[in-house]
């Protein structure tokens, strides 16, 4: 498909990424900054306040999480624009009004990296760049910090890149767009694990139990390999994807949500 420009306010609507600069009395905290370990952990120590979670564990799991949107993002432009932000640790800003329960990424530069004549080996540089410079750092950081497993992190990372990718190769998607979103679905679950800064196993090529949507028939309910913990947050509960929950307790889970 030929390169399409970006909707800047389609990218901040869906994956909470904005070209303005945060405002100046907001928390504030850039990327690469978190990748330095006590940086991280001083962070941290912040965001278990700002969420009430039992633990730094608890804090680094549902924040690693609260960040996926911004892979998802980088993905989105790809597989649907051919075109990649930028998405070095340098340029990510990291803000939030208030506390660090829905955070907000600023990119100082939202240059595109446009479309290569050969598309595999654009994309995968693309990736690689995005994994092994952002996203494995992250996850090898927050671990770190906190004594998470790294392997929930990439859990959190799977779940979501299959998520959207179902949804990008839906019925209701243009065919030309469904064809490229799923070949670089493909690629992204058979690829080396060097495409992920890792040394063996591809981390997002991990199987997910399906179960019937208790509410809508003929629906499924993807299940997380992992529970992020948010259910060891104040007052939290476990998500209706969670893979702790019976089927009684899933329904009543998920009407809860849509119940508001």
């Amino acid at each position: 498909m030929t390169p399409s420009a970006i909707d800047l306010n389609d990218l901040q609507e869906k994956f909470r990424i904005q070209p303005d600069s945060p405002p100046a009395e907001s928390k504030q905290v850039v990327l690469l900054d978190l990748l330095d370990l006590q940086t991280c952990r001083s962070f941290l120590r912040d965001v278990q306040s700002d969420l009430q979670a039992s633990s730094v564990k608890v804090a680094a799991s549902v924040f690693y999480k609260r960040l996926l949107p911004l892979i998802a993002g980088g993905l989105y432009c790809v597989s649907h624009h051919s075109c990649a932000l930028d998405l070095a640790p340098g340029n990510i800003t990291l803000f939030a009004q208030d506390t660090w329960q829905k955070p907000v990424f600023f990119l100082k530069r939202i240059e595109q990296q446009r479309l290569w004549l050969d598309r595999d080996a654009w994309r995968e540089n693309v990736l690689r760049q995005l994994f092994i410079e952002t996203v494995q750092p992250v996850i090898s950081v927050l671990a770190g910090a906190s004594g998470l497993q790294r392997n929930v992190l990439w859990a959190h990372t799977a779940y979501i890149v299959h998520h959207y990718y179902s949804l990008w190769s839906g019925k209701a998607v243009q065919p030309d767009l469904r064809q490229q979103s799923e070949r670089d679905f493909q690629r992204l679950l058979n690829a080396p694990p060097a495409l992920f800064g890792e040394q063996s196993g591809n981390p997002l090529n991990i199987p997910f139990a399906n179960v019937p949507h208790p509410v809508e028939a003929n629906e499924m309910i993807r299940l997380r390999k992992q529970c992020c913990l948010a259910y060891r947050l104040s007052g939290g509960n476990c998500c209706y994807t969670c893979p702790r929950l019976n089927e009684t307790q899933r329904k009543e889970q998920l009407l809860r949500k849509l119940k508001g």
